[in-house]
């Protein structure tokens, strides 16, 4: 079977272009490295409000640089700044550790909520939170809300020849179908947990490979037969190997199908069980909410509504989106008042369901 071998260059590429466009360009070439001061362009409109003028924000990252919350986050500081009055300097600062949590923990205990700090983490954080999680040290619902950057969608894949065509030939199946994962707590690792314990799949993870492109490559090598990670990077990574019919999508996870992908069940169309759905239901959520920003609890009301109005508007900017379609970057924004109801709702998750996750997630 021939695979498309261009997938990784591509996901390079994108990630350089987003890069190389929002300052995140390498060190010594007009960038600072990992913390990289991104310059406003000139304000969109006057206003009384001179709090921001001459100040700077910072924007923490809770995972390595150039990764995909990286370059959302350096993409959205490009344009941000110029609906923001005071036309202020927007500076991103990468502050890994924990899956996101260290800076989860940073943004709700350390920041000073004066409306000059704000930051992303792994949405996955608020689904632990919820599972009550060592080390968290924050409550999600008291955190200064911006929005998300958009809803993602798990997909799995699997080679033509592993003799898997649809996830229900997973299900008791004889010889178990094999997906690589970058290991736990991650979308490689814990959705096919999850796929195994809601539908009863009959999947095997294998952990350790460095990102989805050491995935990729292993699937390329038949070293796996298939993996789960989302949209927005397979179909850059997996595009022309899903066209070809090298690879097939099994299923998805998220809250509607991807226009591309009509005829791929949404995994909890699948489940038999009210327990099965409440269970993907749970780990779907967080995904909906994907990329979240927020500030620390407590910026006064009338600095964080400019902060969320500037978020909103800089994800309509017309220059975003540009870059934003030129890297494939999926763009679909939620408001504050979304975000919170979405973390409310998966917090007030049933404690048996959170309990069959958990259980799901540690099963070997």
């Amino acid at each position: 079977m021939t695979f498309a071998r261009r997938s990784t260059f591509a996901v390079l590429a994108a990630i350089a272009l987003v890069a190389t466009a929002c300052g995140g360009g390498a060190p010594g070439v007009g960038q600072a490295g990992p913390t990289a001061a991104v310059p406003a362009a000139p304000a969109a409109t006057a206003t009384p409000d001179r709090f921001f003028e001459g100040k700077t924000i910072r924007v923490v990252v809770g995972l390595e640089a150039g990764g995909g919350f990286d370059t959302t986050a350096r993409l959205l500081a490009r344009h941000m700044g110029k609906y923001i009055p005071g036309n202020p300097t927007l500076v991103v600062e990468n502050m890994p550790g924990a899956g996101s949590r260290v800076a989860a923990n940073f943004l709700y205990k350390v920041a000073q909520p004066d409306g000059l700090t704000f930051g992303v983490f792994n949405e996955v954080q608020v689904l632990q939170q919820a599972q009550g999680a060592a080390g968290i040290e924050f409550d999600a619902t008291k955190y200064s809300w911006l929005g998300s950057a958009f809803s993602a969608t798990i997909v799995c894949l699997a080679r033509k020849d592993s003799g898997f065509t649809k996830i229900e030939d997973t299900v008791g199946a004889s010889k178990p179908f094999i997906v690589g994962s970058t290991g736990p707590g991650s979308n490689t690792g814990d959705f096919p947990q999850v796929l195994r314990a809601a539908l009863g799949a009959n999947i095997k993870v294998v952990g350790g490979y460095q990102g989805t492109a050491g995935i990729s490559r292993a699937v390329e090598t038949n070293e796996v037969q298939g993996g789960c990670w989302t949209w927005e990077t397979m179909r850059v990574t997996q595009g022309q190997n899903i066209q070809s019919g090298a690879m097939i999508p099994l299923v998805q996870q998220g809250a509607q199908k991807e226009k591309d992908l009509p005829n791929t069940p949404l995994a909890v169309d699948v489940a038999k069980t009210a327990e099965a759905k409440a269970m993907l239901k749970a780990v779907t959520a967080p995904g909906v909410i994907s990329k979240p920003f927020a500030a620390p609890p407590g910026v006064p009301e009338a600095r964080l509504k400019i902060l969320q109005e500037a978020f909103l508007k800089a994800w309509q900017d017309k220059d975003l989106l540009e870059e934003a379609a030129k890297a494939k970057i999926d763009v679909g924004p939620k408001d504050a008042a979304s975000v919170l109801a979405t973390v409310k709702e998966l917090l007030a998750t049933d404690k048996a369901v959170l309990a069959q996750l958990t259980a799901a997630l540690a099963a070997k």
